[in-house]
């Protein structure tokens, strides 16, 4: 790319992926000293109002390891880790390594069984033996525990956190954010040997680009309605949502920095249940359930007061009642999200082939927040036109199952 030719940058949205796109891109030319780059996030709500800002934030380098996202997955984390170095996440954003683990308990004897609560250090080590007494859950409920993750290779961040500082970085940098919603994208056909492109929003504005990266998480599906991909597979924007739940609630007692992956057994819930709890440094422990419905066909004017079940809050609010061991505790909030899937898994990070400037970001399922800073800095790349940081992208290329 001539970086003395005038552009304007254009990413659709304001989730981790666009944001992270808009903090690398902002930062390349803010080293340059370029005054001839524009860089614009459209955002239909706010930064981080979907899934981003309600996810649980926790890492991962090796879960990964044998599927498509292997080399993925593991740059991400040490990007998370160079990040929070660079952006004190630590005091930012909630930034910290955990020992992670995994539990089979008992729903039975949890709800037969008294809390007993246990006040821990304020500081404690990866290596220190009290880290495999899991005391903060019933002791008495758990069958087994198997220790799956060290502060080598888990961590976690809380992820509306992490994203309004990468926005505050990219802001700083000179990127500017649009409120709007999108409803068309098509060709200056003045424009022949270098394509512009504009951007219609619901209100009427329009907004010039020469390079659009798309960020849309589960409302990627919609993209394919944009007049400038009329005649492109439709099977490239195959993106849907998987609702999550959660519920955070702030204990009594200081909880130590252990992620815990928990199959729970004489569960008076039919489906079963795979819950996840997330201490944070706040005090809080975020719990989700595992997400067992289909993925679905996003609505394009979701109201995101009204994702969540009643049903979800309330089996996943009795389960921390019941398991927490800690005779006082607060509620603090329940929220869900849409988290965006494809059907084969692999998420997308590619330019669009017949397309000059165009490029698509999206797909990432539950690891959305662990690899969702490095998707920004490899579509970053793809938009300067700079060598990747993985060695192999093209498996994540739109056009790879189609």
């Amino acid at each position: 790319m001539d970086i003395h030719e005038p552009e304007n940058i254009v990413i659709l949205g304001g989730g981790i992926v666009g944001v992270s796109t808009a903090y690398f891109l902002s930062k390349h030319y803010k080293e340059l000293n370029s005054s001839d780059i524009t860089i614009n996030l459209i955002e239909k709500y706010e930064i981080a109002s979907c899934a981003s800002g309600v996810a649980g934030g926790f890492l991962a380098r090796d879960f990964s390891d044998g599927t498509d996202i292997e080399e993925l997955t593991k740059a991400g984390f040490k990007l998370h880790k160079d990040l929070a170095e660079e952006l004190d996440g630590e005091k930012n954003y909630g930034y910290r390594s955990v020992s992670t683990y995994s539990l089979e308990c008992d729903m039975k004897i949890a709800h037969e069984t008294l809390c007993n609560e246990v006040d821990f250090p304020k500081e404690l080590t990866d290596e220190d033996s009290i880290y495999f007494e899991i005391e903060w859950i019933k002791p008495k409920s758990i069958i087994e525990k198997s220790k799956i993750g060290s502060f080598q290779n888990s961590a976690q961040v809380t992820p509306k956190l992490l994203t309004q500082t990468l926005w505050k970085h990219a802001a700083k940098n000179g990127a500017e954010l649009i409120i709007g919603s999108v409803v068309d994208v098509y060709k200056d056909s003045t424009q022949i040997s270098n394509p512009k492109y504009t951007i219609k929003l619901l209100d009427g504005r329009k907004i010039n680009a020469s390079r659009i990266v798309l960020c849309l998480g589960p409302w990627t599906y919609y993209a394919r309605e944009y007049s400038i991909f009329k005649n492109l597979p439709r099977e490239y924007f195959n993106v849907y949502g998987l609702r999550a739940h959660n519920v955070v609630h702030k204990p009594q007692s200081r909880i130590p920095a252990q992620a815990l992956f928990v199959n729970i057994v004489n569960s008076e819930y039919r489906d079963g249940d795979e819950i996840e709890f997330y201490p944070r440094p706040d005090g809080t422990i975020y719990v989700c359930g595992e997400a067992l419905e289909d993925g679905v066909i996003v609505p394009n004017d979701l109201d995101l007061q009204k994702i969540g079940s009643e049903a979800s809050f309330t089996k996943l609010r009795n389960i921390y009642n019941a398991f927490i061991n800690s005779e006082k505790s607060t509620f603090i909030s329940q929220n869900a999200g849409y988290l965006p899937i494809r059907n084969n898994g692999v998420p997308i990070i590619s330019k669009i082939p017949q397309l000059t400037g165009i490029y698509l970001g999206s797909g990432h399922g539950c690891w959305g927040i662990l690899n969702g800073p490095i998707t920004g800095l490899l579509l970053s790349e793809l938009v300067l036109e700079k060598p990747s940081s993985l060695r192999n992208l093209k498996k994540f290329s739109v056009d790879r199952f189609v």
